[in-house]
């Protein structure tokens, strides 16, 4: 064997040997873990709060042809019914929500898209 081969399988060793604790961490830290699974408190169905429903579909959504409420506009068709204002001389974009769910609309004479 030539000097070059053995110190390139030299160098092969020394780098598995470096990962040697790597892979003994690993097999190990499996083994010490709790071999049962932690079981989570859960919660009753009877005790959970419900969940807020929605609105009637005609409050979050007006078509392109109905009248939006004054100072309104869509954005664009399925978009967000918005008012803009200058605050600081910065515009200021406030959506239209009601109940908490934002209002959308189903376009405009500008829109690319009509339903």
């Amino acid at each position: 064997m030539r000097f070059k081969d053995a110190l390139y399988y030299g160098i092969a060793g020394l780098l598995f040997l470096a990962t040697v604790p790597i892979y003994h961490y690993i097999l190990t830290h499996d083994r010490n873990q709790d071999s049962q699974p932690k079981l989570q408190m859960v919660t009753p169905i009877s005790r959970r709060s419900p969940i807020a429903a929605p609105p009637s579909r005609e409050q979050l959504f007006y078509a392109w042809d109905e009248k939006l409420p004054d100072g309104y506009k869509c954005s664009a068709a399925n978009g967000l019914v918005y008012r803009t204002r200058l605050e600081s001389g910065a515009t200021v974009i406030e959506p239209l929500t009601r109940d908490g769910f934002l209002v959308r609309c189903g376009g405009d004479k500008n829109s690319s898209y009509i339903r």
